[in-house]
């Protein structure tokens, strides 16, 4: 059993979504969907794009964490969930993924650690607070769960603080109900 558990949270589950999980958000009906239409049929022959060029669905979750034990647990309970998302380990590349996603849509739910490299968690908030608030449900996840840490992320415009260790079932369940909401919402409202 030690052996299966190991195999389970080993580093083959944390992986970018595949086309497979793409095509599968893309038929549950997952909000921004990019979806391949029909071949022009003045272009005999010609295939189109290949898969790696072909857009991905814009997924509806984005977690952001430098921390590998935890990258890993949530990957492994996302994909148990069905839940698409995409993998972060540095604040800046975060910041400029969210920064670059369209105004228009469905908002994506992010799950944000403070303890980022490169510009952290607080920094990130603070600066969509200013350049896109309202656009983001934003959920921190911190080591820190003193008072005042969870008034600050909250007051920067966080949905939830939720403090290390957390319950990954209860996180589940709260996922599932943010990306509903996220679903039925249109960005900068909700």
């Amino acid at each position: 059993m030690p052996r299966l558990h190991a195999r389970l949270l080993g580093p083959a589950t944390l992986r970018r979504p595949t086309r497979r999980r793409a095509a599968r958000s893309a038929r549950a009906g997952a909000a921004g969907a990019v979806v391949a239409g029909p071949q022009d049929p003045t272009t005999k022959g010609d295939p189109g794009p290949s898969p790696d060029e072909r857009p991905l669905p814009q997924p509806p979750l984005v977690v952001a964490t430098a921390d590998p034990s935890l990258m890993r647990m949530l990957a492994f309970a996302l994909d148990q969930h069905h839940l698409p998302f995409v993998p972060f380990t540095s604040g800046s590349a975060v910041l400029d993924a969210l920064l670059s996603m369209p105004k228009t849509g469905p908002p994506a739910v992010v799950l944000l650690d403070v303890d980022l490299p490169g510009v952290d968690g607080h920094a990130i908030l603070e600066r969509l607070g200013v350049e896109r608030p309202d656009s983001y449900l934003l959920v921190v996840l911190s080591s820190h769960a003193d008072e005042s840490t969870q008034v600050r992320s909250l007051l920067a415009g966080a949905l939830d603080h939720l403090a290390k260790p957390f319950n990954v079932r209860v996180l589940m369940a709260k996922l599932r109900r943010w990306t509903a909401i996220a679903r039925r919402c249109e960005a900068p409202r909700c």
